[in-house]
Parts: structure tokens; C-alpha cells; sequence
């Protein structure tokens, strides 16, 4: 068996843990995949967050298979020796360098976990783990590298586009189309979640959209984010075509809109992430942060084509 545990994170971050979980799967092709969603239920039922099992929209495999993780006794006391030293609420490098003392040997009993950055896993399950448990965010495109074109047909919404969004996706569709990724709520009004993630602000969209209209020829910016109204109020573009989605869409909706877009500002979102990889568009271009974070630590999550803004 191969126990995938979905966290506690929305649709981008269940996107990345499917995505490691497809690959697995490609490689131990006699292994049932069984996913857990325990950790999305409580945090919903904790916080009040609209957590869900996002998946069920989309296309993809195996994720009716559902079950408590079962852990042997050597990786229980291993995973609690692990846990009991965990350096909780230390920075993201910090908490790096702890991880990465470890990962090794949770490995070898069949304990994927590693909560940023890359580590290659064996993608071979071992043959002395009965049990391949894996908590692992897996943030980084290397963790599914050789099966995008799978993973694209698969992260397609099972629901047709909705009538009132042809007009915008006819826009999307014929036009050198920008989607513009501004992520506010929490990483604006919850201080300690702001402390942590909230580095694109006003002014590196403004830098964004500049560099973007040296890039793009006739470009149309197209609009997406959480709070509309401070986009319509804060950020202006003069002489090109802009438009806005509605705020309103459910989250296959807007991943489908924003991925048929042919170029990318984004946000240090994992959902901004995947509109841009899903892009069928190969001259896409995407300009991001230069940091994921308020720290030293650099993600995985960069790639070698995107043009980053210092911020």
C-alpha cells in the first residue's frame, strides 16, 4: 500500500500531492494508492476554512480509495521521535535544516516527509517497507517531472464552463491574454499568515504589468483575485484591454479561466502556480516574486523560464 496524506492545504496544495502520488503510482504500478483527507476535514471543521476535498471536481484517478493511514510500529516510533524535536515556529530555513537530518533515514522506513523545499525519493517503493506513507507537500515541479502531460489531462474540471463565462473565455482564448494572479484575505488580513507570505504588494504588480507590456505585444490583462474590488480600486493599466473575473467562481472554475490565459503574473500562491503550468500555451511567459517567503529560504517552487521581480 501507498498511504498519501492530503494535508490541510486548499486546491493547489492537494494538486502537488496528487501529482507526487500519479508519479508514484506510475513506478510501483502493483500498489494500491490510498489518499487521506483526514487533515483538510478537521481544519475545516476547526477553522472555519473552505477546506474540501477540492479533487472531486476534476479528473482525476483513485481518489475514491480512502482510509485511515496505517503505520507499522517502527515508523510510528520514528515518525514520534521526529515530531517530539520539531522546531515549531522557527523559520522556514531553520525548520529546513531540521527536516533534512531526517529525511534520510525516514525514508529508509518508508516515511516520505519533507515540508519545503525538493529531496529525491526513491520513487521505488522499498521492498522491506510493507507500507509507503507519504506526508510530503512535494512543491517543486521535480517531484512529478515526466508526466505534466498526464497530470494536465487530469487536472481538467469535470463540470462544463459556466454560460455567463464564454464572453470572458472567448476574451482569454483570442487575445494575448495576461491572467493576473492577487492573492489578498489571509495573506493580508491575517497578520501572522501577512508575516509569513505576504510579499507581492501594489507596487510589484505595477513593475509586473510594466515588464509584462515590454514582453507582450498588445497584451489584455485579465484580471483574478479574492478581493476585486481593491484590484479595480488600486490597480490601473492604461491603454490596454482589461477585464475581471467575477470573484465569484468556484475554484475549478477559476482554475480553468485562469490556465487558458497565454502569459502569467502570479502571487506566491500554489493555485497561481498550477494555472501556470497548466497553460497549454509553450510561449507562455510568467513573472513572479523573487522570494515564496519573509525568509532566507528559497523554494523549490521557481522555474528556470519564469523572469522574477525583486521584492
Amino acid at each position: 500500500m501507498i498511504y498519501i496524506n492530503m494535508g490541510g492545504g486548499r486546491l493547489g496544495n492537494q494538486f502537488f500531492r496528487y501529482a507526487f502520488a500519479r508519479q508514484l503510482q506510475e513506478n510501483n504500478p502493483n500498489e494500491t494508492i490510498i489518499f487521506n483527507f483526514d487533515e483538510i476535514y478537521r481544519s475545516q471543521f476547526l477553522s472555519g476554512l473552505k477546506n474540501e476535498n477540492a479533487l472531486v471536481n476534476f479528473r482525476t484517478l483513485g481518489i475514491e480509495k480512502q482510509d485511515a493511514i496505517n503505520y507499522s510500529i517502527p515508523q510510528y516510533i520514528v515518525w514520534k521521535l521526529f515530531n517530539r524535536f520539531y522546531p515549531r515556529g522557527a523559520s522556514f530555513s531553520k525548520i529546513d535544516r531540521y527536516e533534512r537530518r531526517w529525511v534520510g533515514l525516514m525514508s529508509f522506513f518508508g516515511l516520505y516527509y519533507l515540508n519545503l523545499g525538493y529531496h529525491p525519493f526513491p520513487l521505488k517503493k522499498y521492498r522491506w517497507v510493507k507500507n509507503l506513507i507519504v506526508n510530503c507537500p512535494a512543491e517543486s515541479e521535480k517531484y512529478f517531472k515526466g508526466i505534466g502531460d498526464l497530470l494536465c489531462e487530469e487536472f481538467q474540471p469535470k463540470q462544463p464552463l459556466h454560460d455567463y463565462n464564454n464572453d470572458l473565455m472567448n476574451t482569454i482564448q483570442h487575445s494575448e491574454s495576461v491572467a493576473i494572479s492577487i492573492r489578498r484575505g489571509d495573506f493580508v488580513d491575517d497578520a501572522k499568515t501577512k508575516g509569513k507570505y505576504f510579499v507581492c504588494d501594489k507596487n510589484y504588480y505595477e513593475r509586473a504589468i510594466d515588464l509584462m507590456r515590454e514582453k507582450v505585444q498588445n497584451p489584455t490583462f485579465v484580471f483574478f483575485s479574492n478581493d476585486i474590488k481593491w484590484v479595480k480600486e488600486n490597480i490601473t493599466v492604461d491603454g490596454c484591454p482589461c477585464y475581471y473575473e467575477s470573484g465569484k467562481d468556484e475554484q475549478w472554475e477559476l482554475m480553468r479561466l485562469m490556465s487558458s490565459c497565454k502569459h502569467f503574473i502570479i502571487s506566491n500562491s500554489t493555485f497561481h502556480w498550477w494555472a501556470q503550468y497548466l497553460s497549454p500555451n509553450k510561449d507562455k511567459i510568467v513573472i513572479a516574486p523573487s522570494r515564496w517567503y519573509n525568509d532566507e529560504f528559497k523554494s523549490a517552487l521557481f522555474q528556470e523560464s519564469w523572469l522574477t521581480i525583486e521584492v
